[in-house]
C-alpha cells in the first residue's frame, strides 16, 4: 500500500521529467497552379517537325529550333503567344517556362473534340464583347478585335495563349482553331 501511495505522489514528477512528444514538422511546398494560358506537350514527332499539346492540337514547328524541342519534357509548362519575329512564316510562338526557350509554331490540327482539355465557345455577347467557354470561364474581348470576334460561332474550338503584343491590359489571346486567328482578351 505504501508503494502505491508513493507512486501516486511521485508519478506527476516522474512524468514531468520525461521528454514531451513533439510531432516532427514537415515542410510541404505549396501546390502550384498555372494560368489558363499554360499547356503541356503530350507528344513529339520523331522528326521534331510537329508536337502535340495536352488538348490534342498539333503544331508545326520551325525546323531551325529542333535542338531546343528535343530537351523539353511533358512536365514543362508551355505558353502560346504571338510570334514577334520579323519576316517569319510562323504566326505563334511556344515558350517553355522552365527553360525559357521558345520555338515558332503554326497550328496544323485543332484540338481533339472528345479531349477533356479542349475548350469550346459555349455562348457569347457580341454587344458587350464577352465570350464564354465550356470550362466556365468568361473573357472580355479587346474592342480592336471585335471584327474577328464577330466571325465566331458557337462550338468553335478555342485555345488560350498569352498576349505578348499590343493592348497589354488584355493579357491573354483566344485562338479560334476553326478560323486560325486570335483575339486579345482578359478573363474576368
Amino acid at each position: 500500500m505504501k508503494r502505491l501511495l508513493f507512486l501516486v505522489l511521485v508519478a506527476p514528477f516522474l512524468l514531468a521529467a520525461l521528454p514531451t512528444y513533439r510531432p516532427i514538422q514537415t515542410c510541404y511546398s505549396p501546390s502550384y497552379y498555372y494560368p489558363p494560358s499554360c499547356h503541356w506537350m503530350s507528344a513529339l514527332s520523331v522528326m521534331g517537325d510537329s508536337l502535340e499539346l495536352e488538348d490534342g492540337a498539333v503544331w508545326k514547328t520551325d525546323q531551325r529550333a529542333l535542338s531546343d524541342i528535343f530537351y523539353w519534357t511533358s512536365s514543362d509548362p508551355l505558353v502560346l503567344t504571338q510570334n514577334q519575329e520579323w519576316f517569319s512564316t510562323f504566326q505563334y510562338r511556344l515558350i517553355n517556362l522552365n527553360t525559357g526557350g521558345g520555338v515558332p509554331v503554326n497550328l496544323f490540327l485543332g484540338p481533339v473534340l472528345a479531349n477533356s482539355h479542349a475548350k469550346f465557345l459555349s455562348h457569347f455577347d457580341f454587344q458587350q464583347g464577352v465570350a464564354f467557354l465550356t470550362d466556365g470561364t468568361r473573357w472580355e474581348i479587346c474592342p480592336r478585335d471585335y471584327s474577328k470576334f464577330y466571325q465566331w460561332i458557337l462550338d468553335d474550338c478555342i485555345l488560350i495563349g498569352s498576349n505578348s503584343g499590343w493592348e497589354s491590359t488584355y493579357d491573354c489571346i483566344l485562338i479560334n482553331s476553326n478560323m486560325n486567328h486570335f483575339v486579345r482578351a482578359r478573363q474576368y
